[in-house]
């Protein structure tokens, strides 16, 4: 199963570990992100929402950026992307 991790992230030029089985991004346009496998929140205003999990950090940035939903390693974000970092 790692390996297919790997030729998605090759595929896709993502950096390497960027896709787990710990971490989904589903993106709704540009207006919604429900993300799971999330272990806590590193930075958070409403430009800016990073996102901690087990070998990385995932930075939303934008405008009028919220925490609509935070429960068992469950976010929902919304707002107006400009980006997602993978750090």
């Amino acid at each position: 199963m790692k390996n297919s991790f790997e030729n998605i992230e090759k595929a896709l030029s993502l950096p390497y570990g960027t896709i787990d089985k710990g971490a989904r991004i589903v993106l709704h346009n540009n207006r919604e992100a429900i993300v799971e496998g999330c272990k806590g929140i590193s930075e958070y205003d409403e430009t800016c929402i990073s996102l901690k999990f087990s070998n990385k950090n995932i930075k939303f940035v934008g405008t009028e950026l919220t925490i609509a939903s935070y429960e068992k390693n469950n976010v929902i974000i919304k707002g107006i992307f400009s980006s997602v970092e993978f750090e």
